[in-house]
């Protein structure tokens, strides 16, 4: 998985997150973003998830660091 791939499932997520009405009130009054919450179930949900997306990240930068090693190797091989 591509670090940009990671970026995107991670905005998509917490989007989809917050429509769910057992994890997110989303206030309809006024400056809408003082007024809503995660629910105990969404903070949950939230946490569970960055953890999973934390492992996505991770796994991306350490195949980018290999990548940009192989390359740098061939590299100086063909020198």
């Amino acid at each position: 998985m591509t670090p940009e791939a990671v970026k995107a499932m991670l905005y998509g997520g917490l989007k989809e997150l917050t429509e769910d009405r057992k994890l997110f009130r989303k206030s309809e009054i006024g400056r809408k973003h003082e007024y809503s919450s995660w629910t105990e179930e969404g903070e949950v949900a939230v946490k569970d998830f960055i953890s999973l997306v934390t492992t996505q990240m991770l796994m991306a930068e350490e195949a980018r660091i290999e990548s940009k090693a192989k390359d740098m190797v061939m590299d100086n091989l063909k020198k």
